[in-house]
């Protein structure tokens, strides 16, 4: 323990270390069939318990840079142990970790003081540490037997406020899109404090176990009071087959209980005037209405707003942003709470609180009218996988991914950077289906990849650019995998309308708006076509339409303002020149056939040895990081008159290693807006690498490429060329984009390759903020990558 620790205490590549204080790590012995041998053998309880703190002391005394985690659930004979070395271990300031998360169940939380095992349930040592020691988890697919166990077992990991969370590959691997939605909601809120936390919520529930479960909801700074008068809930269970209806409360009108009370932690906001949104998420049983009222600067019982149920049975959400929140707590000590309109009770899942530092919320509904003209859209057909259909009056989709639909709305001018986005909805018109006898069920994803209104079919984006799977099936580099939305399509004449507010956030924050693509799911009662009415449909009244809302900042505060998009027709962007820094898509050949070699390049970057091949996914925790090369305005030797970027809106940083078969690169850019949006790939985001592969100053043979690598997964070489022998991988950040390429040494026709072969070498740096070309282009060394090859690095 003392070598590890002198070897990697100071290592960045190692965040925590577990102690490790018996069994599989664990705080147990042995299996439990060798409990009497190892007690006739002399071992009890209390030196157990011993001999657990002791090896804690080790860690505790030879790590003193990262986190410590004692993986606590098991014991030998009795749960005291549980709280014994939790207690010891967490006055030395170590975390707690749980190796199995599940749902629910017995002996979670013993809160009886007068009982023998008081504070020794599994769930007692994370509670009792709380908001003061980082906790963690381990998830198993074993665990997890359905979407539903899923959701919920989450839920329950925040419910503690963990710091990480460890979940096995086979989990990882089988996740359904739901799933995939529920850990990316998780991962928002992972070590989070209340001055950091994206919003603060709670999922109502009740459990169903009897021996000292947790009993209450699943709450993340926000609670939910039942001891408040007239607040008393009723706890459902199995509400609907929807997973937020596993376990769920409902107000009590009959009972003289008409309301549900929320207080929003004091940490997090109290007294003075806040911006804030509150978002519910609510059963529509029933035809009556219901209010949330809230404890504003002027009235500690105003009303947000009101919502008439119309009796759909499904699970809706609701939004308000509130310029004048006080939640002083002047409601029976709460902060707002939901009236259910004197007429039916309200089944409530969720409500999330996030505060703001905006006010002025903003309606745009855009449709193709005449005023605006912004819709491109078109479907893919696997039956005639090279037709183009962007020229039909429909979006035509059905099942088993034969037809899929693709849309897009230009919302330059629309759609401001950086906003908060808080609810969007693609509504479509079902004007047609292929005959009446069956159903189908239509998901809608974000697209990843550029495509052409008019060129786009089942087997290429554009007459330029492949889908990386036909029908743009590849995930992450085609479309996301997250499904954004589901509805059931059973008759015509109707708007049907799908929840994107997932996407238009994403583009809000900087990610490429390349549209959305709308794909029968394998749920139908057989073969049907359903047709949408598309940008070319002869009524403009049942055009596609996109209706979202966001939030402006405003100062000081002010009440919520509504306002419609003005009948401006489309900008149109000014015409810009081609980037000097790739000029063309041939490269230019340098001056003779014999030049006279350069000095030596004053930038190298070192490629160390790999002692096995780096799996490329975009994820650079097989990499031995180093300090890398930093491309920034600093030290650029080539800046586009255009614009100087400051570090955080652009700037790179660059890793590379080898095998005797691969040359690996990797790269963290730094970008604070991310697009793609052009079928040139040079004037979207990108980050170029250039080879000289003989070091002979020639770009004229099979040793020389220069590869682009796009934030939407295309590569292309000299710009134009698509790429196919080359791995790669891009994964998008919180502050820009991670890149990874396997290049096959053959690829750099480089011989002799050892240890102290060189390469020619360059990195480009592509910059766009708003669409269109670019407002950035830098280059490490020399002022091209395209040619004069006497300057690469």
């Amino acid at each position: 323990i003392q070598a590890a620790a002198a070897r990697y205490d100071n290592d960045p590549r190692v965040k925590w270390v577990v102690i490790s204080a018996g069994m599989y790590g664990e705080t147990i012995p042995a299996e439990d069939q060798y409990d009497a041998c190892l007690s006739s053998n002399g071992l009890t309880s209390s030196g157990w318990v011993n001999t657990v703190n002791d090896i804690t002391n080790i860690y505790h005394n030879a790590w003193h840079n990262k986190f410590l985690f004692i993986q606590y659930a098991p014991y030998f004979t009795s749960r005291l142990e549980r709280r014994d070395f939790t207690d010891y271990a967490g006055s030395l300031g170590i975390g707690m970790k749980h190796n199995k998360l599940e749902v629910d169940g017995d002996d979670r939380v013993i809160n009886d003081p007068g009982y023998l095992y008081y504070r020794s349930g599994q769930y007692d040592p994370m509670l009792t540490f709380m908001d003061q020691l980082p906790s963690a988890w381990e998830a198993y697919r074993q665990q997890f037997p359905n979407e539903t166990v899923t959701y919920w077992s989450f839920l329950n990991a925040l419910d503690k406020h963990p710091t990480y969370i460890l979940i096995n590959r086979l989990l990882i691997t089988t996740l359904t899109p739901l799933e995939e939605d529920v850990l990316n909601f998780t991962n928002r809120y992972l070590g989070r404090t209340r001055s950091d936390t994206p919003s603060v919520w709670t999922a109502l529930r009740e459990t169903e176990y009897t021996w000292y479960p947790q009993r209450g909801n699943y709450s993340y700074w926000l609670y939910q009071n039942d001891g408040t008068p007239g607040g008393q809930t009723v706890p459902l269970w199995n509400v609907t087959s929807d997973p937020r209806g596993r376990y769920t409360r409902r107000t009590n009108g009959a009972s003289g209980n008409p309301y549900m009370y929320f207080n929003v932690d004091d940490g997090y906001v109290f007294g003075g005037t806040n911006v804030v949104s509150i978002t519910v998420t609510y059963l529509d049983q029933g035809t009556g209405s219901w209010q949330l009222q809230y404890d504003s600067v002027s009235d500690p019982n105003e009303v947000a707003f009101e919502v008439q149920k119309h009796n759909t049975g499904q699970w809706l959400n609701v939004t308000q942003v509130l310029s004048d929140a006080q939640f002083a707590n002047r409601e029976y000590g709460n902060d707002f709470r939901i009236w259910n309109g004197g007429d039916d009770d309200e089944i409530i899942h969720m409500v999330n609180v996030a505060r703001l530092s905006h006010g002025e919320e903003v309606s745009v509904v855009l449709q193709p009218d005449g005023d605006y003209d912004g819709v491109t859209d078109t479907y893919l057909s696997s039956w005639e996988p090279d037709v183009n259909f962007g020229t039909l009056g429909r979006i035509s989709v059905r099942p088993q991914d034969t037809f899929a639909g693709l849309v897009k709305f230009d919302l330059t001018g629309y759609l401001p950077p950086n906003v908060i986005v808080t609810e969007a909805y693609l509504d479509l018109y079902v004007q047609s289906r292929s005959n009446e006898s069956n159903w189908m069920e239509a998901d809608v994803y974000a697209m990843r990849r550029a495509w052409n209104e008019v060129q786009a079919t089942w087997n290429r984006a554009s007459s330029i650019m492949a889908w990386t799977v036909p029908g743009a099936n590849g995930i992450g580099s085609d479309r996301s995998g997250v499904m954004l939305d589901r509805q059931r399509l059973d008759e015509v004449g109707v708007w049907e309308r799908f929840n994107v507010t997932g996407a238009v956030a994403e583009w809000a924050s900087g990610l490429a708006n390349n549209g959305l693509t709308v794909r029968g799911s394998p749920n139908t009662s057989g073969q049907v076509s359903y047709d949408f009415a598309s940008s070319e449909a002869i009524d403009l009244s049942i055009r596609p339409r996109l209706v979202f809302t966001y939030v402006l900042p405003v100062a000081p505060p002010t009440p919520t303002a509504t306002a419609t998009r003005t009948a401006t027709p489309t900008p149109t962007r000014t015409p810009t020149p081609t980037p000097t820094g790739p000029p063309t898509a041939t490269p230019t050949p340098g001056p003779s056939q014999t030049p006279t070699p350069p000095p030596p390049a004053d930038k190298v970057i070192p490629a160390a040895l790999a002692l096995q091949p780096i799996t490329v996914d975009g994820y650079l925790d097989d990499w031995s990081l180093g300090p890398g090369e930093l491309l920034d305005r600093f030290t650029a030797d080539y800046i586009h008159p255009r614009g100087v970027p400051e570090p955080a809106d652009n700037s790179a940083r660059v890793w590379a290693a080898w095998t005797p078969t691969m040359l690996y690169l990797a790269a963290h850019v730094t970008d604070d807006r991310l697009v793609a949006d052009s079928l040139d790939i040079w004037r979207d985001d990108s980050l170029e690498f250039a080879f000289d592969g003989n070091l002979d100053f020639l770009l004229t043979g099979e040793d020389d490429h220069t590869f682009t690598v796009a934030i939407d997964g295309r590569v292309t070489n000299w710009g134009t060329i698509p790429v196919l022998d080359v791995e790669r991988a891009v994964e998008i950040v919180s502050d820009g984009y991670v890149v990874e390429l396997g290049i096959p040494l053959s690829v750099l026709q480089a011989s002799g390759w050892t240890f102290g072969k060189q390469l020619g070498f360059n990195i480009g740096l592509h910059d766009d903020d708003d669409g269109g070309d670019w407002e950035h282009y830098m280059v490490w060394e020399g002022d091209s990558t395209v040619s004069q090859p006497q300057n690469y690095g």
